[in-house]
């Protein structure tokens, strides 16, 4: 059955479309989009399109047996809006012309939808598939009621929460915006497949009317990790004794780095470690914890590369994320399941998919509950470390790229 299996997918190629893509691009899109990649690799050829802001010339590199063309990124000086967007769509378009034409591929997969779906409304003659990896076109963040995802409002609503957050200047990117989603929808209705990473997305995209025979969940892929032995906390000048938290991402309000800190205050024992870029929401956060007096319990690290990253996840005892928006499918999560690691996260968008209660960590609601689950595991070693074990078995079981990369191409097949 195997080698039937591999006899009819033998010599295919699949062109993957992201904006950015990595190891340019460190987000965790991006190394999603990388992770995808190479669990085709084994049975397919994946072939990288993407824009880069690093190159002046089209260029094309190999990583881990993925081939990746990089086009330069041209930006307008008069918005960065339409750069992002719309002018970067158009340069896209460019690009996979030059690529489908001398590459001939067997199909398209469109990843990373911030930057490349309209391409899903041209090239008709292949079969397209689209992984949706976050809530549509939503950029009011923490200031939508309940946290909610934004693809399915009334113009009302979408209209009243633009001028909320930019003012008079609402009133002209509610018209944008009302554009863009309509291009959204229509791109989405041309592809052949949905791949949603979890199944809160599925749900969305069922609320934005689109048929669920066309969508199937699944999850981004992720290597199973062991820890590594290393002598960071040492480094880091932090006692053996201590238990490690660690928060790995970008420092923003609405990932609830915030509610950690202060749901610690009265904690013994812990050390919470944060890693991301000291931007954006890094100055609040940094008086927030002088405030507290928890300077000696926080330590802020800056950016610490993808490469790197794995040596912390090896010293933590505990990963949480607070989050108050609705997060797809957390990439510092299903990283935290690899290492085997116990989680605490809020009950919202594809975290269920990862954090099973009472199995391998927590999902709560409210800050009451948040500090109880922190304090239960902290004080808990026998718990924390079973629940560790059971994270890593769900990743081996969900998330395991050999697994996810047989199910992409299974669906490949599908398609005549």
């Amino acid at each position: 059955m195997e080698n039937n299996y591999n006899s009819r997918i033998k010599s295919k190629k699949v062109i993957l479309f992201s904006r950015t893509f990595y190891p340019e691009g460190m987000g965790g899109g991006e190394i999603s989009a990388f992770h995808i990649a190479k669990a085709l690799s084994t049975e397919i050829e994946p072939i990288v399109c993407c824009l880069s802001e690093k190159t002046k010339k089209p260029i094309i590199e190999y990583l881990d047996g993925v081939k990746i063309y990089r086009f330069p990124w041209k930006k307008l000086k008069i918005s960065k809006k339409l750069s992002n967007l719309d002018y970067a769509y158009l340069q896209m378009y460019r690009a996979a012309k030059k690529v489908i034409k001398k590459e001939n591929p067997t199909y398209l997969h469109f990843l990373n939808f911030g930057g490349i779906f309209p391409l899903a409304l041209f090239f008709n003659k292949y079969p397209k598939f689209a992984t949706i990896n976050g809530p549509l076109l939503c950029e009011f963040g923490s200031s939508h009621p309940d946290g909610k995802t934004c693809y399915n409002c009334t113009n009302k609503e979408r209209f009243f929460l633009s001028f909320k957050k930019w003012g008079p200047m609402g009133a002209i990117y509610w018209i944008y915006n009302r554009y863009s989603q309509t291009i959204q929808k229509i791109s989405l209705k041309k592809c052949n497949k949905l791949f949603a990473v979890s199944k809160a997305i599925k749900i969305m995209l069922i609320d934005g009317k689109i048929k669920e025979n066309k969508i199937e969940v699944i999850h981004n892929p992720v290597k199973i990790n062991e820890k590594l032995n290393n002598n960071l906390k040492e480094k880091l000048k932090i006692s053996k004794e201590k238990k490690i938290i660690l928060y790995a991402g970008r420092l923003a309000k609405d990932k609830g780095i915030h509610r950690t800190i202060k749901a610690i205050e009265n904690i013994e024992n812990v050390v919470f470690l944060i890693a991301g870029e000291k931007r954006n929401y890094y100055p609040k956060l940094k008086t927030l914890v002088k405030k507290l007096e928890l300077e000696k319990k926080v330590i802020f690290l800056g950016f610490i590369d993808n490469s790197k990253i794995g040596k912390y996840f090896s010293i933590a005892d505990l990963i949480v994320h607070p989050c108050s928006f609705y997060e797809p499918l957390s990439r510092m999560l299903i990283e935290s399941t690899s290492y085997g690691l116990p989680i605490i996260a809020t009950d919202m968008g594809g975290n269920g998919d990862i954090v099973k209660e009472n199995i391998n960590g927590f999902l709560v609601s409210n800050r009451k509950e948040l500090k109880e689950k922190i304090s239960l595991l902290i004080n808990s070693p026998s718990l924390a470390k079973k629940m560790g074990k059971n994270s890593q078995k769900i990743a081996t079981l969900k998330f395991a790229p050999e697994k996810i990369g047989k199910k992409i191409i299974n669906e490949y097949i599908k398609i005549k």
